[in-house]
């Protein structure tokens, strides 16, 4: 495991759009879109007896997965992820990542916007929204630059 350069320590955002600019031509295994997994999931999806969503809707999700399997599945389902039964009330009760907070830490809206480029055709294909976490850093970069969506 490299660790990263101390130079770089406290300056998340500039070592994470280096990474995202320099990355090569190939796919990156990070930003691999998630359409072409599974034979080409974009293909089958609609064959899938369940399409879970990580949003804010990731627990109801979890809780309708684990009912339609019930058992040691649906017990095991809420041991990992730490969450009792959803209501239509709360979103989210469980362990969080706080993800979004973290990406905002590394993400510029060029960067975001470069990543979008990679992984736009699983918002497409695969009718996915895009973070309101993303569309906020864009529309506040848009309204610094007077571009007024």
């Amino acid at each position: 495991v490299r660790s990263r350069p101390t130079h770089l320590k406290g300056h998340g955002k500039t070592a994470f759009a280096m990474y995202v600019d320099t990355m090569p031509l190939a796919w990156n295994l990070h930003f691999y879109p998630q359409s072409f997994y599974c034979n080409g999931l974009y293909r089958f999806i609609d064959d899938y007896d369940f399409v879970g969503h990580m949003d804010s809707g990731f627990y109801h999700d979890l809780d309708k997965l684990g009912k339609t399997y019930g058992g040691r599945f649906e017990t095991k389902l809420k041991d990992i992820f730490k969450y009792e039964s959803i209501t239509e009330d709360n979103n989210n009760v469980g362990i969080e990542t706080k993800a979004s907070d973290k990406v905002i830490q590394y993400y510029t809206p060029r960067s975001l916007r470069r990543v979008l480029e990679y992984v736009s055709m699983d918002y497409v294909l695969l009718d996915l929204k895009v973070p309101d976490w993303a569309e906020q850093m864009l529309r506040e970069d848009d309204e610094r630059d007077g571009i007024f969506l």
